[in-house]
């Protein structure tokens, strides 16, 4: 019998956290409690590290409706760049990348 993996889980760092928050607005939503920018984040961040499609987002993560939203409104007012750009300089910071 094979094993089924567990899926690898991304979280985002409290200190790079506390930075990228501050170019979020609060999260709206109706009804219930709205999902967390952070977590909505992360499960983007596993979309992008996996490749997985939005249907396999782990439950660890928001819906995969509320963070594809969440995405899209983001991706139309410039905020998910200025995410990436700040993410991406973090792990260049740590890792390094090769820009070449």
């Amino acid at each position: 019998m094979q094993k089924t993996r567990e899926p690898l889980i991304y979280r985002v760092k409290a200190s790079l956290w506390e930075r990228l928050k501050k170019r979020l607005p609060k999260p709206e939503g109706r009804g219930r409690r709205p999902a967390k920018n952070n977590e909505c984040f992360e499960g983007l961040i596993y979309i992008l590290r996996t490749g997985c499609q939005w249907g396999d987002l782990p439950r660890e993560y928001p819906p995969k409706s509320t963070v594809h939203y969440r995405f899209q409104k983001w991706v139309k007012e410039d905020t998910f760049k200025e995410l990436w750009q700040e993410f991406l300089t973090e792990y260049d910071d740590l890792e390094g990348i090769n820009w070449e």
